[in-house]
């Protein structure tokens, strides 16, 4: 990458006690779904022998098993714990993503470890591997159109065509589209909340409806 590239990072970081560069596909500045950069990518940072036949923007997952991440303090948080506007800009939430996806294009039916969020713990229960996740990615950057549903999903009107197109150049057949989409309605999201754990009840719900 270009020098004068790296010297904008460096100008952002100016007057900044912290500053997050996001790897979890490796740092790259090319478009997350597209192979052929991701693969040369991946052979430039040394990687090539890791790739383990992946696609898209699952080339670069090098066995990565879960992911965390920091978010700025809200006005809510910053009044919960006394913080003064001022200050709120120095202050992040450190938290971990709940594991979807095994690391695996062969996965096994499983439940996973439950995960402590800031609404209680989780769970994820199914088969889903590296190639659902690949269909999801996919799915979520060809929507023609979305829309933010009152639960908090989103409804995506896709094209069958475009979303073959974008899984590694029509490799994909229609009935196996049709089967990891299946995959994905039959896993289960559990969720028991802090006021859940006394009573032994939990929130159960899909990552896809229809």
């Amino acid at each position: 990458m270009a020098r004068d590239w790296f010297d904008g990072l460096r100008r952002a970081a100016e007057g900044h006690r912290l500053m997050v560069l996001d790897t979890l596909r490796r740092f790259h500045i090319e478009e997350e779904n597209a192979s052929g950069p991701m693969a040369q990518g991946a052979a430039m940072a040394g990687a090539g022998d890791q790739q383990q036949a992946s696609r898209g923007s699952s080339v670069l997952v090098d066995n990565i098993r879960w992911q965390s991440y920091l978010s700025g303090m809200t006005l809510a948080e910053a009044e919960e714990w006394g913080v003064d506007e001022g200050q709120r800009g120095f202050f992040v939430r450190y938290g971990a993503r709940v594991m979807i996806y095994q690391p695996s294009q062969r996965p096994r039916e499983r439940a996973g470890q439950w995960i402590d969020t800031s609404f209680g713990r989780c769970r994820v229960t199914g088969r889903l591997g590296q190639r659902h996740a690949d269909i999801v990615e996919s799915m979520l950057y060809v929507a023609e159109r979305r829309r933010e549903i009152s639960d908090g999903g989103i409804e995506l009107l896709i094209d069958p065509a475009k979303l073959r197109r974008m899984l590694s150049d029509h490799q994909y057949s229609h009935d196996r589209i049709k089967k990891l989409l299946t995959d994905l309605r039959a896993a289960t999201v559990e969720i028991v909340t802090p006021e859940m754990e006394s009573t032994g009840d939990s929130i159960i719900g899909g990552l896809i409806d229809h």
